[in-house]
């Protein structure tokens, strides 16, 4: 080997540890901001194990919430059968009502169809069997007035008798 190959050689030597120097020196460098973008992503890893604990919590209450929606949503189920059969009850009611007015309505043709006899027909008959009362009871007078004075002369005739009685004792005659 030639001097000159041996200077090269020496020369690639110092190129090669001067390089190897960089390249450690680099490596440290870049060692240390792996290291700090090692704790950067532990951090950001940190912060995204909090976000998902936090969406975890908003997770279950959801859940919880959806749970809740589904009670609310069953009773308003349950509700609605119940108005079901109020509807249901009370078409009943209706139809009864129905019928009942319907009652009403022939009791109310009935009464004025009473209404009309009463006052066309019963109302004339009734005056005119108390005008017909009224001459009875003046035929009555008549005839009670009449034998009230026949009571009365029955009464002189006795008493006239007794006194005729009593005169023919005192004079004898038989």
């Amino acid at each position: 080997m030639t001097e000159e190959t041996k200077l090269i050689l020496d020369g690639i030597a110092g190129v090669k540890t001067e390089l190897k120097n960089e390249i450690n020196e680099l490596g440290k460098n870049f060692d240390r901001k792996f290291e700090d973008i090692d704790k950067r992503l532990e951090d950001i890893d940190k912060r995204f194990g909090d976000i998902d604990k936090r969406f975890e919590d908003i997770d279950k209450r959801f859940e919880d919430i959806d749970k809740r929606f589904w009670d609310i949503d069953k009773r308003f189920g349950d509700i609605d059968k119940r108005f079901g059969d109020i509807d249901k009850r009370l078409e009943d009611i209706d139809k009864r009502f129905e019928n009942t007015d319907k009652r009403f309505e022939s009791i109310e043709r009935n009464m004025d169809t009473m209404r009309f006899i009463l006052e066309n027909e019963i109302r004339d008959n009734i005056r005119l069997v108390a005008e017909g009362h009224l001459d009875l009871y003046r035929k009555m007078e008549e005839v009670l007035k009449t034998s009230n004075e026949k009571e009365i002369m029955f009464m002189r005739l006795k008493y006239l008798e007794s006194e005729v009685r009593a005169i023919k004792d005192k004079f004898g005659i038989a």
